[in-house]
């Protein structure tokens, strides 16, 4: 297979651009969340989130490069390898995501009650 086959494949440009969606939405709430700093408004929740759907998204991401590239992408030639684990290692240092669930939850639940 050609490269220019290669990415011509649906399956390709599918995996393609569900990485570009999850990036475009991790800097969102990236944005949202830092106008929300300078506002000074409490992030907590905000952090939370963006810690869920930042770690996701890079994991994500990286998994799925690591899917196009195949077995290429996991030599010393490319950084894939590197970057997947460094991933799967800033979503497990940044608190569990369980953690980060029960914060956005109880934020959640909290805009709720106010009448």
């Amino acid at each position: 297979m050609t490269p220019r086959s290669a990415t011509s494949s649906a399956s390709i440009q599918s995996l393609l651009a569900d990485m570009q969606a999850s990036v475009f939405a991790a800097r969102a709430l990236l944005t949202e969340t830092a106008a929300a700093v300078d506002r000074g408004e409490d992030i907590s929740a905000r952090a939370a989130a963006l810690r869920i759907v930042s770690g996701r998204a890079s994991r994500e991401t990286t998994s799925a490069a690591l899917q196009i590239c195949g077995a290429y992408g996991l030599t010393h030639e490319m950084p894939l390898e590197r970057l997947y684990r460094e991933a799967k290692f800033y979503e497990v240092a940044q608190g569990s995501v369980e953690l980060q669930r029960v914060i956005v939850g109880k934020s959640v639940l909290r805009a709720v009650r106010r009448p």
